[in-house]
Formats: C-alpha cells, sequence, structure tokens
C-alpha cells in the first residue's frame, strides 16, 4: 500500500470525516449517516487463487447502524492513479462482505454494500466506471453479463457547493485541492481543525511539500489552531525560506564574480584565496574551495 493511501486513510478513518466524506459526495449533501451510527469492520477478507488462500484487505469498511441494527456496510477505496480494473476489484471487496454475512446471517435479508472510490490524481480519472469497462466483451454476450457500476468521485470535479457543504476536517482538504492551482481565490478557514496532524500529513504527501508537517510540528503543542493560522505560518515559512535561499544566491554570485575579477586582473590563485576570506569571511579551506570551482569557468 502506498503512502498516499496510508495518509489518505488515517484522516478518513475518524467517524466524523468519513461520515462526512458519505454525506457529500455520496448523497448528495443530504445529511443522512450520522458519526456515533458508525462502527468499524473487518477491512480483511480471504480469497482462493492458485489453489492458496490469500488475503484481500481494502482501505475502509465500516458498518452503519441505527438503534443497534445494521443498515449498510459503507466503504472508502482511495486511488491516486486511474485503474482499469477497479471495478473488478470492488466487486471481489464488496462480494466478500456479502460473503460475510451469509456466513452469519441466520436465514434474513442481507444488509447493503456501499463503497465510494475517492481519486485524488491531478489528472482527471479516464479508467470507466463499470465492469463493461474492464471487459472485452462480445456484444452478444452483454445482456447475461451483469454491469457492475462503481460510485467514482473524483477530486478533479469538486465544486464550490460541495465544499461549503463538508462540515469535518475534509473541508480543509477539499477547499485547498479546489483552489490549489488559483492561490489568489484561496481562502482557508478561520476554524479550528480538528485532526491537525493528519491534515498536515494528507497535504504534505499529495502536494510533495514536507513544510506542511513542518508546521504541524510548530503548532501541535498549542489547542485550537485554525485552518488560517496554519496556512499563514506555512505561507510565512515559504516567503522565508525564498529570502534566505535568495540571499544565499546573491551571496553565491557575489564570490563567483570576485574570483573572476581576480583573475581576469591576472591575481595569483593564493591573493584570490586571501581576497575572499577578507570580503566573504569564509575559512581558508572555504575559500580555496570557491576558487578552484570558479577559476576556470
Amino acid at each position: 500500500m502506498g503512502e498516499k493511501d496510508i495518509i489518505s486513510r488515517t484522516l478518513e478513518s475518524y467517524n466524523d470525516v468519513f461520515a462526512d466524506i458519505i454525506n457529500v459526495f455520496l448523497l448528495g449533501g443530504q445529511e443522512i449517516i450520522f458519526p456515533d451510527e458508525l462502527s468499524d469492520a473487518s477491512s480483511v477478507s480471504q480469497y482462493k487463487a492458485d489453489d492458496k488462500l490469500r488475503l484481500q484487505e481494502r482501505d475502509i469498511l465500516k458498518f452503519w447502524k441505527n438503534n443497534g441494527i445494521k443498515i449498510a456496510s459503507v466503504g472508502i477505496e482511495n486511488q491516486s492513479v486511474s485503474d482499469r480494473y477497479m471495478s473488478a476489484r470492488v466487486i471481489g471487496y464488496d462480494g466478500a462482505a456479502y460473503r460475510s454475512q451469509l456466513n452469519e446471517n441466520g436465514g434474513g435479508l442481507l444488509h447493503p454494500v456501499i463503497t465510494l472510490v475517492m481519486y485524488y490524481g491531478k489528472e482527471p480519472w479516464t479508467a470507466g466506471d463499470s465492469l463493461w469497462d474492464c471487459l472485452d466483451i462480445r456484444e452478444e454476450l452483454k445482456p447475461y453479463v451483469s454491469n457492475y457500476t462503481i460510485n467514482i468521485f473524483d477530486i478533479n470535479k469538486i465544486t464550490e457547493e460541495q465544499v461549503s457543504s463538508l462540515k469535518s476536517d475534509f473541508r480543509h482538504i477539499a477547499k485547498y485541492m479546489l483552489y490549489r492551482n488559483n492561490t489568489d481565490e484561496y481562502k482557508p478557514d478561520d476554524v479550528e481543525v480538528r485532526h491537525l496532524r493528519e491534515v498536515a500529513e494528507f497535504l504534505r504527501v499529495f502536494e510533495h511539500d514536507d513544510r506542511f508537517v513542518e508546521i504541524y510540528n510548530d503548532c501541535k503543542d498549542r489547542e485550537g489552531t485554525t485552518m488560517c493560522e496554519f496556512i499563514d505560518k506555512f505561507e510565512a515559512k515559504g516567503r522565508a525560506e525564498g529570502e534566505a535561499k535568495g540571499r544565499a544566491e546573491e551571496r553565491e554570485n557575489g564570490i563567483r564574480n570576485a574570483v573572476l575579477i581576480y583573475k581576469k586582473v591576472k591575481s595569483s590563485v593564493e591573493e584570490a584565496i586571501s581576497g575572499i576570506i577578507e570580503l566573504y569571511g569564509l575559512s581558508d579551506e572555504a575559500a580555496r574551495s570557491k576558487v578552484q570551482q570558479y577559476w576556470n569557468c
């Protein structure tokens, strides 16, 4: 399992986040599932291949219960790349959940199994959403082959309405991703982040930027950090690093130009080394290294 799958699963596993995602992206914004109605279900099942029992593990599976009665099993699968065989994989997960019910059921009706695929890739999902999309199937056979359709939410298609409907920390993730390519419009919410570490890790992995976790480490010992404060600190750190990099580049260019000037006026290497030490306060070893680096440029 890749780091992106692990990090996204960690945040989504919180009942408040899980319920929020299902309500907004699967149920159209209706508040139907509540966090206290969810409980963890086993995400590991078995299947037989090559005469051997093998394990398969889905990302998250929870029971949705009301007054102790199971209403449904609801799962989330995370993808960072389009997978043409995703529908076949989901069939395996859902089928295992139904098989588990058969083994435990006393002859009554089964409860439904529902899976939502969350796709976080930067390119739109192109792999299709049904079993037929991954089958080489003749037209005359289609009436006899069930076309298992899966529920896919592509983060590239997120809307402002969906973001505003989110109530959990996933709102911060969704809003950031909605505006990640248009920073002029991104205004983080001035509300407390409940799962700050998981949000920071999520952004670190998906944006390939360790500064998100560095800012979390600065904030972790104080309560009530808002997303607005978190992003302000992140942007301030970025500006400071940019300014420091600019000063370092300016200093390096100055050393290089000084070495070339010493060479141009036919100074010796030793004279150049002494001059660089005096001008920039470098050690003898560092100054020699710089002169050797730039003398023959």
